[in-house]
């Protein structure tokens, strides 16, 4: 007998950042449609196929469907799979996924997520994904055959993603991450890649993750990645550059449905060619219906611009989010 599930989530965002300071600070306003999904899951057996499927004002780039200036059709999970083994432990998945790598969180503009490119916004890719979920284990690989919404194929990725966790105690999972993909040019779009040459792009992220919970209110996030980008047909001196991306967020529920969020981020990300961006946020969330929530965070960052130069900026970001 087959299993249909049905869900949407609708998220709006204002964002107000200011940045520099004194007499040359300059501060911007946005208002911003940041998600409008349906998503749906068909289960016949061990069988499932799974999709989303939405609008999006001037973001999301990878995830496009059309390809207008604005007010794009997105699609960001598309994908057939078969569960199997012992209380169906294994998922074979094949069609576009989430890429597993790190921490999986909504805050798609943290360093870690944006650095890898392994956000759950628009950063999923083609390819094959081989899952295994047990009692103290959880793993994923996946053979990445590159991002088909995205055009030429020049741009397009093609390497592995993969994840091993472990779970030693009820309240304590450590974990490994590993990425390496290959294209013949970087997507100028993306973000951090105009630096790039036009040359093909060798680029690898490497790391450990920790999921912490010391007592029940509180639950820690710690993860820390190596960054590397080769270009060894680049003209210049510099076809190899290295870098490292780092976080560590805090999340404290006082009352239940209310939420602190504390969290703390760095990087140096190869392609600035130097410099280290951090970054501190300081945040509320209240779940305050049974399918929807209230987010507030004050944002405050130094953003490097290229050796020895950096930008300061503060942000405060409202997110009110409905989903079923």
């Amino acid at each position: 007998m087959g299993r249909v599930l049905l869900g949407g989530d609708v998220r709006d965002a204002m964002l107000r950042t200011t940045t520099g300071s004194g007499a040359s600070a300059v501060t911007n306003t946005q208002f911003l449609p940041m998600q409008a999904d349906l998503e749906g899951q068909l289960t016949l057996g061990g069988v499932r196929a799974n999709a989303s499927f939405g609008y999006e004002h001037d973001g999301a780039l990878e995830a496009q469907v059309t390809d207008r200036a604005e007010d794009n059709l997105v699609s960001r999970v598309y994908w057939l799979g078969i569960d199997f083994g012992e209380d169906k432990a294994w998922l074979l998945r094949a069609g576009r996924v989430n890429l597993p790598f790190g921490i999986r969180q909504i805050e798609h503009t943290f360093f870690v997520r944006a650095s890898t490119r392994t956000d759950t916004n628009d950063a999923q890719e083609d390819g094959v994904a081989l899952a295994y979920t047990g009692n103290k284990v959880r793993g994923e690989l996946m053979g990445i055959i590159g991002n088909y919404q995205l055009r030429p194929d020049a741009y397009r990725e093609r390497g592995y993603s993969g994840l091993v966790e472990w779970a030693p105690a009820t309240r304590v999972a450590l974990g490994v991450s590993s990425l390496m993909t290959y294209a013949a040019l970087p997507n100028p779009e993306l973000p951090f890649s105009p630096p790039l040459a036009a040359a093909p792009l060798l680029r690898q992220a490497h790391g450990v993750f920790a999921r912490v919970a010391p007592w029940k209110p509180v639950v820690a996030l710690v993860e820390l990645d190596a960054l590397i980008n080769d270009q060894p047909n680049a003209p210049g001196s510099r076809p190899l550059t290295e870098g490292w991306a780092g976080l560590c967020q805090f999340d404290i529920e006082p009352l239940q449905g209310l939420h602190a969020i504390l969290a703390a981020e760095g990087t140096t990300d190869p392609v600035l060619h130097g410099g280290t961006s951090v970054s501190g946020w300081f945040g509320a969330a209240w779940f305050f219906g049974a399918h929807a929530d209230l987010r507030v965070d004050e944002i405050i960052q130094r953003l490097a611009a290229g050796t020895p130069s950096s930008i300061s900026a503060m942000s405060l970001l409202a997110q009110i989010h409905l989903y079923l």
